[in-house]
C-alpha cells in the first residue's frame, strides 16, 4: 500500500511497522520523537532531506523480506 504523503508519521508506522526499520536506516530520528503525531510523512521527509518515493522503495523491500 503506498504512502500516504498527508499522514502522520505515527499514522503511517502504525499501518507499516516495517517503516520503522526504513526510519532508522534512513538517520531519521521520527521514532520515538514526541512530534511523531504531528508530522506528515512529507514535512519529516522535507525535513531530512529525503524524497518519500525513496522511503516507500525501502519500505516496499523491508515488507517483501518481512514476508519471506
Amino acid at each position: 500500500m503506498p504512502l500516504d504523503p498527508n499522514q502522520s508519521v505515527d499514522a503511517a508506522i502504525r499501518a507499516h511497522p516495517a517503516l520503522m526499520q526504513v526510519l532508522i536506516r534512513e538517520h531519521m530520528a521520527c521514532v520515538g520523537c514526541p512530534l511523531v503525531t504531528f508530522c506528515s510523512l512529507d514535512y519529516a521527509a522535507a525535513m531530512y532531506g529525503k524524497r518519500l518515493v525513496d522511503l516507500q522503495r525501502r519500505l516496499d523491500g523491508e515488507e517483501r523480506r518481512a514476508s519471506t
